[in-house]
């Protein structure tokens, strides 16, 4: 092996960065605890203003966020994501028992 070479066993990529945006604390601590035993990087945030912050300051994989919060509701979330982190994946998630419910 040439020095500065890898072996293959340590040639895994870094885990997947994910930012999780929900305004019920414990929810968003569930998913990020269920996701970092999958062995993902987890960032929470318990209002949309905070998620914002953290997309404008953090490099993110991936963003899940609630659809219904005050002040920056998931559709705001993601517009800015997409203007931000263009190459981030956001995701919606609302508990509400359809979208039409939710909006």
């Amino acid at each position: 092996m040439v020095a500065g070479e890898k072996g293959r066993g340590n040639d895994r990529p870094p885990p997947a960065r994910v930012l999780i945006i929900d305004n019920d604390r414990a929810h968003a601590e569930t998913v990020a605890e269920v996701l970092e035993r999958a062995g993902f990087t987890c960032t929470t945030a318990v209002s949309g203003p905070e998620g914002a912050r953290l997309i404008r300051e953090k490099e993110f994989d991936v963003i899940i966020t609630d659809l219904v919060m005050s002040d920056i509701d998931g559709l705001g979330i993601l517009n800015l994501a997409k203007q931000e982190q263009p190459e981030a994946e956001v995701i919606l998630i609302t508990g509400h028992g359809t979208i039409q419910s939710a909006v």
